[in-house]
């Protein structure tokens, strides 16, 4: 029934949101969650209902069971990075449960990951695993080094400052390079208010 410019029209539209009923409820939980200590996470549907506020009260993790993960079928997940970072391996796996777009909240602003056709590649985690994986690696090697010539503490500090920053400005290249080869967009919303 339809044909296959009509099969086509339907996919198109699937993807597009015609209203941003969910916007709103988006934006006010992220401005509640935006600086906490513990991650915190919270799914709405795209009418606007929130189905999951959540804290397993981690720094760095919300666990999700078996019938939360079902809700996020077409769905938009936001939670807060207290690190500020960008998404972990872990962020975008988990959008293998059919989210359409999934936000990390840091301190100044929001990094967005947007599924932007509906047979999206979702080997992207672990190809975006395996690349963090290289370069920590080579970051590894250089503080291996610094800790054999017994640099001073206040140099260490500095050294794993620096680390640290070159490992985040990698995750954000790659995924700024990399997203659309798998489906995806990847932006950053700087915070207005």
């Amino acid at each position: 029934m339809g044909g296959r410019g009509a099969s086509s029209q339907v996919q198109k539209n699937s993807l597009a949101v015609s209203s941003e009923k969910w916007r709103p409820n988006v934006e006010a939980g992220e401005n509640r969650i935006r600086g906490r200590k513990t991650e915190t996470a919270i799914l709405v549907g795209m009418d606007g209902k929130i189905l999951i506020d959540k804290s397993d009260g981690h720094k760095s993790q919300v666990g999700f069971n078996g019938q939360e993960l079902a809700l996020m079928d077409g769905a938009i997940l936001t939670h807060n990075h207290p690190r500020n970072s960008t998404f972990s391996d872990e962020d975008l796996k988990i959008m293998v449960h059919g989210l359409k777009e999934i936000r990390a909240v840091a301190v100044h602003g929001t990094f967005v990951m947007k599924k932007t056709r509906e047979n999206a590649d979702f080997s992207m985690g672990k190809d975006y695993a395996l690349a963090q994986k290289e370069h920590l690696n080579q970051t590894n090697k250089i503080w291996a080094e610094a800790q054999m010539k017994r640099l001073g503490l206040l140099e260490m500090d500095k050294l794993a400052d620096q680390l640290n920053h070159s490992i985040e400005v990698f995750r954000r290249k790659w995924l700024a390079k990399n997203a659309k080869n798998y489906g995806f967009i990847y932006t950053y919303e700087r915070r207005t208010a």
